[in-house]
């Protein structure tokens, strides 16, 4: 459904921010289930996996993750809106 807003207008309203939190409780939740696949695919299915490569990927969304927690307030809301 098209909405009959226009982007500048919608975009301040504060039904459209999201909670920095909010997305990084889903980016906790992507890191386990990526971390589960990648040993589901190895260990049972016996997939020859980079297993090095693999969790060094991993890691680096985890520390993305903590630095997100620690440099943000848990309450910053973010919107679609780049400002330059």
């Amino acid at each position: 459904m098209v909405s009959a807003s226009f982007g500048f207008i919608a975009a301040r309203t504060p039904g459209n921010w999201v909670r920095l939190r909010t997305l990084i409780v889903l980016r906790w939740m992507a890191i386990a289930g990526q971390l589960t696949a990648i040993t589901v695919a190895d260990r049972f299915y016996g997939l020859q996996l980079p297993l090095g490569l693999c969790y060094m990927a991993v890691g680096a969304l985890i520390i993305a993750n903590l630095f997100s927690i620690f440099l943000f307030p848990a309450n910053k809301r973010l919107t679609e809106v780049r400002r330059c």
